[in-house]
Order: C-alpha cells, then structure tokens, then sequence
C-alpha cells in the first residue's frame, strides 16, 4: 500500500475474504481517475470513470414489478425472477409487453347496444376494446321503410369505461340496436377487451 492508500499490483489482486467496495459515485458525473471503479449511488451496480465521467458496468435497475412508476425512460431494470423490464410511459412494463404486444383479457358474448364495460387497467400502455357482429339480420318483420342497409358496430372511449354502440342503419335514419319493433329483431355482437403495449 501506498502512501495515497492505494493498492497497486502488476498481477492479479487476490482476496481470500469480502472485498469491500465503499466509495460511491452517480452515473453520468464528473471523474477524474480512470480506470477507477465504484458502486452506483443507487447501489444496483458499479461504475467506471472512462473519459472523465462516471459510466455504468452493465447496470439494471433491480427489484422491478410491472406498473412500478420510472421517470428515465428507456432505462433497463429485471424483477426478482430476472424477468426484464423497461421505462415506458412512466411505468415499468415487461419487455414481452413493451414490443409492440396486443394483449386480450376478456371477452363478452351477446353484447347489445349501450351496454358498457369497464377498461382494463394497462400499466404502461393503452386500453383497447373491440366490437363485433354476432349476427346480421335482414329487415323482413321490422317497419322501416326504406329497408336497413347495414349496421355499425363500435366502442365508444368515454374516459374509464368504453359504450357499445350498435345501430341499423338505413337511407331514412339510423335505429338502436335494441329497437326490436323497427328492426325486426336485435343487433348482438361481441366485445373482446386488452392491453397494447
């Protein structure tokens, strides 16, 4: 040891016991020593003072669970089963979900017109809801004159929930789904619900 307190050796450094590490430094300060190594100040990882600045060895972020809030997005980090995740959105999300990943929770059968569904809670990503026919029918018993022509199909966003919305349209007007006296029968559909990351 020298004077400085410092260990020098041309070989290898050996140590039969714990090597200690205590000195700390922030990822992206300033340094002065190079190569000189210490552990993060967030105590996941080391650092490396390389062209003046304190730089990450291979760094994550640990102990991570899906939904925990981040604010450096883009930033790494694995969970307690080394699953990885990633900053998205303010939110840690698994990489499996942070690709570009549709993913479907439920789906509702026999789904009329203005019912309404909750939304899927998405950490890090965006709710989604699909609405489509379970049946089409053709206006032979209802009283709309001219005929329906089609229908439409959609789920309408209305902040925490979505509203199905299913309508017969004709040339004349456009018709409840549940309208059974003008259309001769009622529009049914499914909804199927998700997450898109």
């Amino acid at each position: 040891m020298n004077n400085a307190r410092r260990v020098t050796t041309t070989t290898a450094l050996t140590s039969n016991g714990e090597t200690y590490i205590t000195n700390t430094a922030v990822t992206g300060s300033a340094c002065n020593v190079e190569p000189s190594t210490r552990r993060s100040n967030t105590g996941t990882g080391f650092v490396i003072c390389f062209g003046g600045v304190w730089q990450p060895i291979g760094t994550a972020v640990a102990n991570i669970y899906e939904g925990m809030a981040c604010t450096n997005s883009g930033q790494l980090a694995t969970g307690a089963t080394n699953v990885g995740y990633i900053c998205k959105g303010n939110r840690y999300v698994t990489l499996n979900n942070a690709l570009g990943n549709m993913s479907v929770t439920r789906k509702y059968d026999n789904v009329t017109d203005g019912m309404t569904f909750g939304k899927d809670y998405c950490p890090g990503g965006t709710a989604w809801a699909l609405y489509t026919p379970k049946q089409q029918m053709v206006n032979i018993t209802g009283n709309v004159m001219p005929p329906i022509q089609g229908t439409y199909f959609s789920m309408n966003d209305y902040g925490t929930y979505w509203y199905a919305q299913a309508n017969a349209i004709s040339p004349a007007a456009w018709y409840s789904g549940n309208d059974v006296g003008a259309l001769g029968g009622q529009l049914v559909g499914t909804v199927t619900t998700g997450c898109m990351y």
